[in-house]
């Protein structure tokens, strides 16, 4: 049967949602009461970094700086001079623009043109590049930022990055659409690398697979990139051949071949942490497993509106711990964009295999906040005996009863036998 125009057109919605004006002027609605807080004239975000905040307010694929004023509108301002080229070539010239004041050069002076304009250069102005949670956003290196307070020396500057961060936890309805479809994908990319992963095949031909199932549907990878290892005996990173241009390690029975997926879509970001074995898992690696899977339960019970950070993630870290086994990333993170992470480098000291190894250091939580609904998070426990490692876990949006997991294979350990 041959579908109508309306379900047509609700099937390619589905697969390629966008964001909408009216969601644009949510947003900048928020901006305007973290300026209002603060007592701010205007806000300046230098973008770029790992999740592209600029982005959050111009939609833009041309990554810059905006100047956000309290009244009037925002001004784009591209690093690049090539860059506002690409809104009247063929592929851009039909986009639905949200900042229409787009400039280019210098960002310290085109961003001192932009503040003078709205007379925010001898006032109070926010500033985002300075500082991220995880640090991934941290865009402003010293001499730019030098460079920016020569241009403006009468402006008194004030850090708003962690605010800002911190507003965009909490997804709308449209923001909603893609978290869902990035999640999606990131099945998709999970079904691939288990299809892909089998006795003969190289670790670049399974990562290859994963990476074709996002990107060919419309979605994108966010730094770090490809995270793959495989073997008997191996923590999560990424490959040995990725910069060392060796061979690609060929899977063998008794493997174990994990990745952390970074699934994302229009700058949406889902996780799922796929693993892996090749023929029969032996009891350990089951009970690795086991308890990676019972953490996650943990965590997607105990994550519901009203809930502590803190509260979710200290009763999966018990989980891990009691079984004797120790962790080496976070447990629980926001995702997507802005990452809040839990605890790393938890109880290496109980595993004799590490004790005369290069252990990094405990990194405590970097924040407690209450969990909202409309958050996501990315569960992915991680239950290492020594350098055996195992994680496991997908991504989940906190509902108001609840955690809704969205998605299923990464969720436990899967077998090509």
């Amino acid at each position: 049967m041959n579908k109508t125009m309306s379900e047509a057109q609700q099937s390619f919605d589905e697969r390629f949602p966008t964001l909408s004006l009216a969601e644009r002027d949510r947003r900048y609605e928020k901006v305007r009461e973290l300026l209002d807080k603060h007592g701010l004239d205007a806000l300046v975000l230098v973008g770029g970094g790992r999740d592209k905040l600029d982005r959050y307010l111009a939609k833009e694929a041309i990554a810059g700086a905006v100047v956000f004023p309290r009244e009037g509108d925002p001004t784009l301002i591209c690093r690049f001079n090539v860059m506002p080229l690409l809104r009247f070539d063929e592929a851009g010239k039909d986009t639905e623009r949200w900042i229409e004041d787009l400039r280019h050069g210098p960002l310290p002076k085109r961003i001192g043109e932009a503040l003078r304009s709205t007379r925010a250069d001898q006032g109070r102005v926010g500033i985002i590049g300075l500082t991220s949670y995880s640090g991934g956003n941290i865009t402003l290196n010293v001499n730019l930022w030098n460079a920016i307070q020569a241009e403006l020396p009468e402006v008194t500057w004030m850090d708003v990055a962690r605010d800002f961060e911190k507003m965009m936890l909490v997804k709308s309805p449209e923001e909603i659409r893609l978290v869902r479809r990035a999640a999606q994908l990131g099945e998709d990319a999970s079904l691939a690398f288990l299809e892909a992963a089998k006795e003969g095949a190289l670790e670049s031909e399974v990562g290859a697979a994963a990476t074709y199932a996002i990107t060919s549907q419309g979605g994108h990878e966010v730094p770090p990139g490809m995270l793959l290892r495989s073997g008997s005996k191996w923590l999560i990173g990424p490959p040995e051949w990725g910069y060392s241009g060796e061979e690609p390690r060929r899977l063998r029975r008794g493997d174990l071949i994990g990745s952390e997926l970074f699934a994302c879509y229009g700058g949406y970001e889902t996780q799922q942490q796929m693993h892996v074995f090749i023929g029969e898992p032996d009891a350990e690696t089951l009970r690795r497993a086991a308890t990676a899977q019972l953490a996650n339960e943990v965590g997607a019970a105990m994550l519901k509106p009203g809930a502590l950070f803190s509260e979710v993630y200290t009763a999966m870290q018990e989980v891990v711990l009691d079984a004797g086994l120790w962790i080496r990333g976070p447990l629980v993170q926001t995702v997507g964009p802005v990452f809040i992470n839990s605890p790393m480098v938890v109880g290496p000291e109980t595993q004799p295999e590490l004790q005369s190894l290069p252990v990094p250091e405990h990194t405590p939580a970097e924040d407690d906040f209450e969990v909202q609904e409309g958050m996501t998070f990315a569960l992915q426990s991680c239950a290492n005996d020594g350098l055996s490692g195992m994680c496991l876990g997908g991504s989940v949006l906190i509902g108001a009863n609840g955690a809704e997991e969205l998605n299923t294979l990464a969720r436990k350990l899967q077998v090509n036998d």
